[in-house]
């Protein structure tokens, strides 16, 4: 009997030092491993970061849906992109050309 009972002891023992020893493996390896806390973290702030880039795109579509639906519809904002990018200019207007001056050209 009282063998059985130190042999019994033994098996406890080794199990509880397994059950130890895998737990500290896990711990270390949900810490440390490829796809541990280190990493979650990591791809939490790349989730911020394309969150960020989203909206920026978001608020960017929203600025140029409207630039495209003022040009369709108003004559006043083809008129000014004309004159901003092509250079467009009435047959009763005068454009005067100055040429750069030094200080400009240092810029």
């Amino acid at each position: 009997m009282v063998r059985r009972k130190i042999s019994s002891d033994r098996a406890i023992s080794r199990l509880i030092w397994g059950l130890t020893g895998f737990g500290t493996l896990m711990l270390y390896s949900l810490m440390f491993g490829g796809q541990g806390i280190k990493h979650m973290l990591g791809l939490n702030s790349w989730l911020d970061d394309l969150s960020v880039q989203a909206y920026a795109r978001i608020v960017r579509n929203s600025d140029l849906r409207e630039q495209v639906d003022a040009l369709r519809t108003d004559d006043r904002a083809l008129e000014e992109v004309a004159r901003s990018t092509l250079g467009v200019v009435r047959d009763d207007e005068i454009v005067y050309v100055f040429p750069a001056s030094a200080d400009d050209r240092k810029w």
